[in-house]
């Protein structure tokens, strides 16, 4: 269910990889550090979006710039505030500024049995565009989904 939240979106950068870092940890294991994040978002390639509600992160996407074109590496929402439509609103605000900024598509890899994520991606206008297989560890494919800059997404709110 989508609770509507006095959100604030923005670009993140080095300055918050302490925040960012303690989200991801909260998301993943295992986790990126703040010193890995610290450095990855020094480079010019690597693009960050934090969500905040007031001065508290609730949410975050990472994404890899190539030419053209970025890849979703990471979006994360902590387990209690996960179902209320963060990732949803985040991921609409960040690929909409991607494809403002020029860039032709947003793509991503995700696993075939992790259906929320597939249900969010589907939402933001992403479709399939291949398969992995066996890209996991632990022998499972990956699904290739790729959002055009054409695509609509479902009203995310916020």
């Amino acid at each position: 269910m989508t609770v509507p939240l006095p959100l604030t979106f923005r670009r993140a950068g080095p300055a918050d990889a302490v925040p960012l870092a303690e989200l991801e940890t909260a998301c993943f294991s295992p986790a990126w550090s703040a010193a890995e994040l610290t450095s990855h978002l020094a480079s010019a390639s690597w693009l960050a979006w934090l969500a905040e509600a007031g001065n508290e992160p609730v949410a975050y996407a990472l994404f890899l710039a190539l030419p053209g074109e970025v890849e979703l590496l990471r979006v994360g929402v902590p387990p209690a505030r996960r179902a209320r439509g963060l990732a949803t609103r985040l991921l609409a605000r960040a690929c909409d500024e991607l494809v403002a900024a020029g860039r032709a598509s947003v793509h991503l890899e995700v696993r075939p049995d992790n259906v929320a994520a597939l249900a969010l991606y589907r939402r933001l206008g992403f479709t399939l565009a291949g398969r992995r297989p066996r890209y996991y560890a632990d022998g499972a494919d990956a699904l290739l989904l790729r959002r055009d800059a054409t695509a609509r997404h479902a009203p995310a709110g916020g």
